[in-house]
């Protein structure tokens, strides 16, 4: 296992240039940068960008940009308006070729939510996201990008066994999935959650949450049973990328501290340099 961190915890404070170098001050080599306006927005942010300005300022860094994250909760690819469901594809899609650009492994995504008072019929949202993922995850295949589909509370797939039913119909390599525990944590189990998806995982995603409200707070502040968390991570023999995610704008570089003397505890401090700072 390694860890990284998710960059979205700066997102109204800087610039993505300044993001990084904070992030790389905390000694992390991996990151997840959120593909939000007005921070990055691939549609705007051309070839010579991505490829020149942005991987040498990474490569400088030591840092890798594992994972793009559009956060976008207005992407909705179960849409039954075909002019959304469209919108939101090409969004991915600019999403997947800014991965290839950075030479990213994963396209984090959501399914995207059926209507709360009178929702679709399930099987139909589910039809309609395994066509939308199926077909961008022929693109990734293509250029060498994964999605990664997260459980997002409240949305169309929020637990891990409609997880494992949508990538298992999906049937693609280039389709897997991101298990965020904070997300988690409002719907299920999380550490029952990477059980059920151990077998699909692509990427965790690491925060913490009260259970009354939606966050993803460091870790400590919020009520996520993290030694669990830990203990099945190991069961699972777990051995890709862990995330923070934190989004904390009181004070984004006391939150990832925060979090990394208790990730340290649980010994899911692994891959950054100088052991973090």
């Amino acid at each position: 296992m390694e860890l990284g961190t998710s960059i979205y915890t700066y997102l109204w404070g800087c610039s993505p240039e300044e993001a990084i170098e904070r992030a790389a001050a905390h000694g992390f080599r991996l990151l997840e940068v959120p593909t939000t306006p007005p921070f990055l927005w691939p549609a705007h942010f051309g070839p010579f960008e991505r490829r020149r300005r942005l991987r040498r300022r990474l490569e400088a860094l030591g840092l890798t940009v594992y994972s793009v994250n559009p956060t976008f909760l207005d992407i909705n690819l179960v849409s039954l308006n075909p002019a959304v469901r469209a919108a939101s594809v090409a969004e991915i899609e600019e999403n997947i070729r800014l991965a290839a650009d950075l030479g990213t492994s994963v396209v984090v995504v959501s399914a995207g939510r059926r209507h709360p008072l009178i929702p679709s019929p399930f099987n139909d949202a589910f039809d309609l996201a395994v066509e939308t993922l199926g077909r961008l995850a022929r693109l990734g295949e293509q250029l060498g990008v994964v999605l990664g589909l997260e459980n997002v509370p409240a949305l169309f797939i929020e637990g891990a066994e409609q997880l494992v039913r949508v990538v298992s119909a999906v049937g693609s390599p280039s389709c897997r999935v991101v298990y965020d525990v904070a997300n988690a944590f409002l719907v299920e189990d999380p550490a029952a959650g990477l059980l059920t998806v151990a077998d699909h995982l692509v990427l965790v995603h690491l925060c913490d949450t009260p259970k009354d409200r939606w966050a993803h707070l460091p870790i400590g502040m919020g009520e996520v049973d993290f030694p669990a968390v830990a203990r099945a991570v190991r069961t699972i023999n777990y051995d890709g990328v862990l995330m923070l995610e934190t989004t904390y704008p009181e004070d984004p570089d006391g939150g990832i501290r925060v979090s990394l003397e208790a990730l340290s505890l649980l010994g899911l401090v692994r891959g950054l340099a100088d052991g973090g700072r």
